[in-house]
């Protein structure tokens, strides 16, 4: 892959429409040297209940599994004025924080606790999104994933209640999502850091359009110079998505190749973040980013031989659930006081 800087779909979607909205950018990565792993979003809302209101919104979370003490949870909302952009060249200011192509810094507060990072980001390969473009222009308008930099190095620090720390060449990735409405759930998965494949990209995004309908599941592989993509609406619907507690298994059909995934997460990686949609509902966001990820290719032509790619602790996997799902298995998982001050950090005026 060429490596570049594709700030296309950073750009701003809402621009300045009125009405619910939400947008979302964020940057999950990965430290193997220490087991830690960060995940930073930039959030903007407008809910139906006041239209009129733009609610910027900071997250930050800091997992190790080597010690769960210091596992951090943060969420800021900020005033509506705090809120700035640029179109070109691209620049998002939340107060403090701020996002361009290849910088992200800012400070947050709350519960008590600060963080600031300062951090540099270097993409390695082209932006792509889930979707194919019979998909794109159903959803266009009402909801849109996109991944600007499928894969990225982050170099920086980050100073939580004091304690500076260094980043060095971390891996990670930048997601860019927005529309009118949040999707009633969702499995996703993004892998990367293959051993003995370092450039392979695995990103599967297993939408939940409605409790009546199927469950889609839509494969895109990047594997030795090519994308592999089984996301058309057909594809979406053969594929197969299975979860539990903790694991997940996404099975391709079609594109010329299967694709099966296994992937399991550590139980202490695991952090649930309450999600306000543009309608105010809650939903519960379930995630890791130090899963697991075993990852198998095999080709249709019997003569090629199948490929087995192991990701180790540099997979982030995560599942949406609404208000109704709550009595699932992932609920084993909630963080108790910790996660009804997280809904507080979220409903209290900034």
């Amino acid at each position: 892959m060429t490596p570049q800087h594709c700030a296309v779909t950073l750009l701003p979607y809402h621009s300045k429409k009125q009405g619910p909205f939400y947008e979302v950018w964020y940057v999950i990565f990965v430290d193997p040297s220490n087991k830690e792993s960060y995940w930073i979003r930039f959030l903007v809302l407008r809910t139906k209940k006041n239209p009129e209101m733009l609610i910027p919104r900071v997250y930050f979370s800091r997992v190790s599994l080597i010690n769960p003490e210091r596992n951090t949870t943060l969420v800021q909302t900020f005033n509506p004025n705090s809120f700035s952009m640029n179109v070109d060249p691209f620049f998002l200011n939340i107060k403090d924080c701020s996002l361009t192509k290849d910088k992200m810094k800012g400070s947050i507060e709350d519960r008590g606790r600060a963080i600031c990072f300062d951090l540099k980001l270097t993409p390695s390969c082209f932006n792509h999104t889930y979707l194919s473009k019979f998909l794109s222009l159903m959803t266009s308008g009402r909801s849109m994933v996109s991944i600007p930099y499928p894969s990225l190095l982050v170099d920086g620090t980050i100073t939580i209640d004091g304690e500076k720390l260094e980043v060095k060449s971390a891996t990670g990735h930048l997601a860019h999502h927005f529309g009118k409405k949040q999707i009633y759930g969702w499995d996703w998965l993004h892998a990367l850091g293959f051993k003995d494949y370092p450039e392979t990209i695995l990103e599967i995004l297993s939408p939940k359009i409605s409790p009546y309908l199927p469950q889609l599941t839509l494969i895109n592989l990047y594997h030795e110079d090519r994308w592999y993509n089984s996301s058309s609406l057909i594809r979406g619907l053969l594929n197969k998505t299975q979860n539990g507690l903790c694991c997940w298994y996404f099975k391709s059909h079609g594109t010329g190749i299967k694709i099966e995934a296994h992937v399991r997460a550590p139980l202490e990686s695991m952090v649930i973040f309450p999600y306000e949609s543009p309608q105010g509902a809650f939903s519960y966001c379930i995630n890791s980013q130090q899963a697991d990820c075993v990852l198998e290719i095999k080709p249709k032509k019997p003569s090629s031989k199948p490929l087995r790619l192991i990701s180790n602790g540099t997979t982030s996997v995560e599942s949406n659930l609404c208000e109704k799902e709550k009595n699932t298995s992932f609920f084993y998982l909630n963080a108790g006081d910790t996660f009804t001050d997280l809904k507080k950090s979220l409903t209290k005026n900034p």
